[in-house]
């Protein structure tokens, strides 16, 4: 399994997952430092007072932790929270929640608000309106009544440790005793002192319960909310970086997704299958995006400027002759190679440059492959036979130029049309296409100009329509070999291969496909 392939996406679209990465981030960065900061605090209630028991059952503690999840559910209700905002006058409470805490009897309020005091001040109610909801309400109502459990608590306190003491007396005497009278009389006297002990704990239990001294199921703050200094959000970092990732998950989505939709041609090894013709040649974009594109177009072709020199019109193979060590001449240069070792056996004098739809870049292929062949001492030809519409046709043809349709209907001689580029470089341009121009690239006349250039020159480059004119075909059998030139990115699939069978149905010799506009090769 190759993995490479299953995370190219990525890396053809990475621009796309940073600049998502990006925008999300700065689109967060400016949100949350808009946001006012967040201030937490939390006041901690009680269920009995088990806490302060040497040995709780524990059927106690089991009974207490239900009852915290109870009156947990009861702070959440409508009737806490408007009563909270009653004593505290508000309209509103700010966010905040009523937990117990696992496996314990304790509850926990916890408030955020932007505003610390209100924070401290709203736990704080809200806790106390907690209570007011508990049976521990009901032990406040009476001071009076209270006091008065008090001191009957504290008075049996009293008669239960005298009674005590007299059982205790009592058990000495009978020990001490002979007498059986005696002996009868004093077990009396302590099962008497034992029944009245007996009632007076049972007494004070229910006293001391009324009490909440020994009650279950009350509430109680241990730990009222306390003042918060420091803030709890928002959490700018974090909430940036996980914005972040979203926003690049996201996007390596969308870099799949198009790769499944782009049907266009990008490599050597999905081209060649595809075809049935290798890659003799690979062509770099000079930069990246529309920009640079465009920009290869206009310095590659060289025809946005004249030489003032010599007068000739086009500057064919400029960006060739005028950056002969750059890597892009080096690629032509390798191109002429394999064109050469194509041909060692069967010499081709005529190549027609083509590709399967217009503005793939054949022109800048035709002139630049036109000056590497130059290069080698041969003498070289280019001639323009391409009269599909243009985008810039002032940047293909100089108006008033005599060119091949004017050759071809008789309107000019040989030595008219050709223009003298350099020593091995000559050029011959389309012309002024008339609307039956294209007519005379399926002439008698074009297949006798033909022979004849073949005859006067080594090479003779035909810069040629696209495959999908018909014309291209019929100067495909006037050649002896055929360049197809793919555009990365913008060829599709579908097209190429339709637009390529026609050349094996008119026995076309297809030399290979050169991949033009490689961004980062």
């Amino acid at each position: 399994m190759n993995i490479l392939a299953y995370i190219k996406p990525l890396f053809r679209y990475w621009w796309l997952l940073v600049a998502a990465g990006l925008v999300a981030m700065m689109a967060t960065i400016v949100v949350t430092y808009r946001q006012p900061a967040v201030y937490q605090t939390r006041a901690t209630l009680v269920v009995g007072n088990m806490m302060y028991e040497t040995n709780p059952s524990g059927n106690d503690l089991y009974l207490a932790q239900q009852l915290a999840n109870y009156y947990a559910r009861i702070g959440m209700q409508a009737e806490v929270s408007q009563s909270t905002r009653a004593a505290l006058e508000m309209t509103w409470l700010p966010q905040y929640t009523v937990n117990p805490l696992p496996n314990s009897q304790f509850i926990e309020i916890v408030v955020n608000d932007t505003d610390p005091v209100r924070a401290q001040a709203v736990a704080n109610e809200l806790a106390r309106q907690l209570i007011a909801n508990s049976p521990t309400s009901d032990l406040n109502q009476s001071g009076d009544q209270q006091a008065f459990i008090a001191e009957q608590v504290s008075y049996l306190e009293e008669k239960i440790g005298e009674t005590l003491d007299d059982i205790e007396s009592a058990e000495r005497e009978l020990s001490e005793t002979n007498s059986a009278q005696k002996i009868t009389e004093i077990q009396s006297e302590i099962s008497a002192l034992q029944l009245k002990l007996s009632q007076m704990q049972s007494n004070y239990a229910a006293l001391v319960a009324n009490t909440g001294q020994g009650a279950i199921n009350t509430l109680s703050i241990i730990e009222p909310a306390p003042l918060p200094t420091a803030t709890v959000g928002p959490s700018r970092t974090m909430v940036t970086l996980i914005a972040g990732a979203v926003a690049v998950g996201m996007a390596s989505v969308a870099a799949y997704v198009l790769e499944f939709l782009d049907d266009t041609l990008k490599t050597a090894e999905e081209i060649q299958p595809l075809l049935g013709q290798p890659v003799i040649g690979t062509i770099a974009a000079m930069g990246s995006g529309l920009a640079g594109r465009f920009q290869q177009m206009i310095h590659l072709t060289g025809f946005h400027k004249h030489r003032p020199t010599d007068g000739i019109s086009g500057t064919t193979g400029d960006y060739f002759q005028q950056h002969p060590h750059s890597s892009l001449a080096e690629a032509f240069r390798n191109l002429r190679l394999h064109l050469d070792i194509a041909g060692k056996n069967e010499p081709m004098r005529s190549i027609l440059v083509t590709s399967p739809s217009p503005e793939e870049g054949k022109t800048t292929i035709a002139s630049n492959l036109a000056a590497a062949m130059a290069e080698s001492g041969r003498k070289v030809l280019l001639l323009g036979a391409n009269f599909e519409p243009q985008p810039h046709p002032g940047e293909t043809m100089e108006i008033g130029t005599p060119g091949l349709v004017d050759y071809l209907n008789g309107a000019a001689q040989m030595d008219e049309v050709i223009q003298h580029w350099d020593a091995n470089l000559n050029r011959i341009e389309a012309g002024q296409a008339a609307e039956s121009a294209v007519d005379f690239l399926h002439s008698q006349p074009m297949q006798d100009l033909m022979r004849q250039l073949s005859d006067r020159y080594d090479t003779v480059i035909v810069d040629g329509p696209s495959l999908a004119s018909t014309h291209a075909l019929a100067l495909s059998t006037m050649t002896d070999g055929v360049l197809v030139v793919v555009r990365h990115g913008f060829t599709r699939r579908k097209t190429a291969q339709t637009q390529v069978e026609k050349l094996s149905r008119v026995d076309a010799r297809v030399m290979g496909i050169v991949l033009n506009m490689v961004p980062g090769h």
